[in-house]
């Protein structure tokens, strides 16, 4: 990509460039870089766009023989067609005789390494292979989109943005511009935002990577409001400190809110809690798997029923845990989700 880059800045280029790879949206960025260097935007004399397979090959080799009109260049671009992955011996020979002036640009989602056009096209001229860009690259380059229009957006936010859009340049484009829009005015984008913008869309389920602050609100509430299978993570000692948590979190974001209510969303919200540690053997075992109870106890605490906890063994040492996840005599109360999901009642987990 920097020797196109050079190209344009130096205004020499090869007579032919093949574009092939998954990332549609950098191809179509180097693509549009391409056309505004050669040709100007109402030049439809110099300017020739073929596409699929039914392009037309004696012409294509016609027009790329000739002179430009008016013009320092005539640029083809061959987008789809085929051509670039397999081609006849006539069609290659036809292209050694294009004109200096002339550049012919491939654009294919694959190639056979092994074609004869293939290593035409690289010797003669320049190919290049977009691949998907890693997160590390997706998030400078979303910072700069960012920097653009006057916004910022912390690094646990862009994990959660990238997570949920995946790392389809096109998408992740879109979806910046609707987070952009929505926020108005506020210059930083938050995992709150992130998750009211999903909620526009109507889905079935919300994942949120880690609740840290006033997002837990916006969480609970989605998961109140018919998004069933919805989850998200958070630190916490033991699942009843995850209950604190929460609350504390949910307090960041709307502090006149009865400690009464917040517990009655929790409990609502969440069916299951699972607590995983790090043990001292640094090993990352399931602690404990909590259902949580739909009403609060005579204290007004939230209710956990522990249906399976984590037993260390005989084997067990200082330096090495052994042990594995007991069922507990309690039997799960809320079942009604499972059988409305399709499972039997004897697949529903029950006391030993």
């Amino acid at each position: 990509m920097k020797k196109i880059l050079e190209d344009i800045k130096t205004n020499t280029y090869e007579r032919f460039y093949l574009f092939y790879g998954e990332e549609k949206y950098m191809i179509s960025q180097m693509k549009n870089q391409l056309k505004k260097a050669l040709v100007s935007e109402d030049d439809t004399m110099n300017y020739s766009y073929f596409e699929g397979k039914r392009a037309d090959a004696i012409e294509i080799i016609e027009l790329a023989k000739t002179l430009p009109f008016f013009s320092d260049h005539r640029f083809l671009i061959l987008d789809e067609t085929g051509l670039g992955k397999k081609s006849d011996d006539t069609f290659i020979e036809g292209l050694k005789e294009a004109s200096d002036t002339s550049v012919v640009l491939f654009i294919e989602d694959s190639v056979d390494k092994r074609s004869k056009i293939y290593k035409f096209l690289s010797k003669e001229g320049h190919a290049v292979c977009f691949e998907s860009a890693g997160d590390k690259e997706l998030s400078r380059w979303l910072a700069s989109l960012l920097k653009k229009e006057g916004k910022q957006m912390s690094s646990a936010t862009m994990r959660s943005f990238l997570y949920r859009c995946g790392s389809d340049m096109y998408t992740l484009k879109n979806e910046l511009e609707k987070l952009i829009s929505y926020v108005g005015e506020r210059e930083e984008i938050t995992i709150r935002d992130l998750i009211k913008a999903s909620l526009r869309m109507r889905p079935d389920r919300i994942i949120v990577g880690e609740v840290r602050g006033p997002e837990a609100l916006d969480m609970l509430q989605a998961m109140n409001t018919g998004h069933d299978g919805s989850l998200s993570t958070g630190h916490a000692n033991s699942a009843e400190d995850m209950l604190s948590r929460l609350e504390t979190m949910v307090l960041q974001g709307e502090a006149a809110l009865p400690l009464k209510a917040i517990r009655q969303q929790i409990s609502s919200a969440v069916d299951i809690m699972i607590h995983l540690s790090r043990l001292r053997d640094h090993s990352r075992k399931t602690m404990m798997v909590s259902e949580i109870l739909p009403h609060l106890d005579e204290k007004g605490d939230i209710r956990l029923n522990p249906l399976f906890e984590f037993r260390e063994d005989e084997n067990s040492t200082l330096q090495h845990v052994s042990g594995a996840l007991v069922r507990t005599e309690n039997p799960m109360i809320q079942t009604d989700k499972w059988t409305r999901a399709g499972f039997l009642l004897e697949d529903i987990p029950t006391a030993k």
